[in-house]
């Protein structure tokens, strides 16, 4: 299984830089969290079961989307 420890922060990290870049519409940041966190557990878990990879996918792309609305809320008051 693809550790979340590292998965959460960069699918952060590459959803923001995709936002920044592409200029969306926030709600569809949970769903490019889910995308781009299943892309990330499929290239980092080689040789690894589908099942983790979906697992990985759906608690790090969830866990990202979770993280940046908490850090919105808490460090810009929004």
């Amino acid at each position: 299984m693809v550790e979340i420890t590292y998965l959460v922060p960069i699918t952060t990290a590459v959803v923001q830089a995709i936002s920044m870049a592409v200029n969306f519409d926030g709600r569809y940041k949970p769903v490019i969290s889910i995308v781009v966190a299943g892309v990330l557990s499929y290239l980092l878990a080689i040789g690894g079961d589908v099942k983790d990879i979906i697992l990985s996918a759906l608690v790090g792309g969830l866990g990202a989307s979770g993280l940046y609305d908490v850090a919105k809320k808490t460090i810009l008051n929004k």
